[in-house]
């Protein structure tokens, strides 16, 4: 019996030994700050090493390794060459790629700050980032700005508050004060920053304290008004002859009551309500004169309760005379007024016992013409004209 072998041959082919993928540095690159991933080829098996004398590398023996520079300076940017050289197999192979890093600003909008209207300066930091590309923008209000480039730029948005007595209205709203948040981008090409800084905006009353104007009387009931959506006023006395009593200087519609007739001046004073520091005024004259319905023809006998007085000009003397009979002890006042109801004299008798009395009133320091005398006592107000001719 024979055998029968069978020989199988398998041949292996091997190429000859050569270089599947050259190697190289990768492509160029452009990042924001300090640091990059470099992305260089290496051959299989091949050994690599990265060089830079710039440059700080996590391990310059891999190919995408990542590197950290160590000083871009004062300027916007930097670009780094960086050299691969790998050994495959004897063969040395060298590339170059060149990184750019590019500066990354830093954005400082400044600090939260508030003001009184509806314009204000901004005042964003750019020392040390004079290189980057800066923009303002804000998204509540339809704002404008001188230049929206400016770090100190001027920003304005639209105030469209009517003057009283319309209501209230405007960018400000009901409440007289708005926030605003302002951004503030730094750009050194293409690398960006922001900041962003809040601006309270507070809404500036405009005062109305009413119209100058005549009143036959000692009192009168004011007619100001609010001019903001939230505010506080109050009233005060500027001059005038006498005193005057509000009774309620919080009211724009306060009622007043003064002692003595003549021209007195008030101011309202209309605050915002957050903030007090944003205020106006307006002042209103008021002149109080003597209701002619209430003056006493001069020389006329007056019989009133407690009181028989009579009131002449002594043109020899230039005095006026008042002639007054009491049956009770009393204070009485004399006061003298022209047709403005400016007072021109005043003298106080006080404690005068029941009986004839004589009060004298010198005119020398009146011109001739038509004057008002007030008699005030304890229980009775009342008036009299008197013509003086010299």
């Amino acid at each position: 019996m024979k055998k029968l072998t069978i020989i199988i041959f398998i041949i292996c082919l091997i190429s000859s030994p050569g270089i599947s993928q050259i190697p190289n540095a990768g492509p160029d690159q452009t990042v924001c700050g300090t640091s990059a991933q470099l992305q260089g080829v290496i051959c299989p098996g091949g050994v690599g090493l990265w060089t830079c004398s710039n440059a700080w590398f996590a391990n310059p023996s891999i190919p995408t390794t990542m590197i950290t520079v160590t000083n871009i300076g004062v300027s916007s940017f930097i670009v780094d060459t960086f050299i691969w050289t790998v050994n495959c197999g004897g063969t040395i192979y060298t590339d170059t790629v060149n990184i750019t890093f590019v500066q990354t600003p830093y954005a400082n909008a400044g600090f939260d700050d508030y003001i009184g209207g509806n314009a204000y300066s901004l005042d964003a930091d750019i020392t040390g980032n004079e290189y980057a590309f800066g923009t303002w923008s804000e998204n509540v209000l339809p704002v404008t700005y001188d230049n929206v480039h400016f770090p100190n730029a001027t920003v304005t948005f639209p105030n469209t508050g009517s003057i009283p007595p319309m209501p209230p209205s405007g960018s400000f709203g009901d409440s007289s004060y708005v926030i605003i948040p302002f951004v503030w981008e730094m750009n050194n090409n293409d690398c960006i920053d922001y900041d962003t800084v809040n601006i309270t905006f507070y809404q500036v009353p405009v005062a109305f304290a009413g119209n100058d104007t005549t009143v036959y009387s000692t009192d009168f009931d004011f007619n100001a008004d609010y001019s903001i959506g939230q505010s506080t006023g109050s009233w005060s006395q500027i001059n005038g002859p006498g005193i005057a009593n509000f009774t309620d200087i919080h009211n724009p519609h306060s009622h007043v009551v003064v002692n003595q007739y003549g021209s007195y001046k008030f101011k309202w004073l209309e605050k915002n309500l957050h903030n007090p520091t944003c205020f106006s005024s307006d002042t209103v004259t008021v002149i109080f004169l003597i209701n002619p319905n209430n003056i006493r023809e001069p020389g006329n006998e007056m019989n009133i309760t407690n009181l028989v007085y009579q009131v002449i000009y002594n043109h020899e003397q230039d005095n006026i005379l008042i002639n007054i009979s009491l049956d009770k002890p009393t204070d009485a006042h004399a006061d003298v007024y022209d047709l403005l109801g400016r007072s021109m004299y005043s003298k106080s008798n006080n404690n005068l016992v029941p009986g004839e009395h004589t009060i004298t009133i010198p005119c020398d320091l009146l011109n001739s013409g038509l004057y008002f005398v007030n008699i005030t006592t304890n229980t009775i107000k009342s008036s009299h004209k008197i013509m003086i001719i010299k």
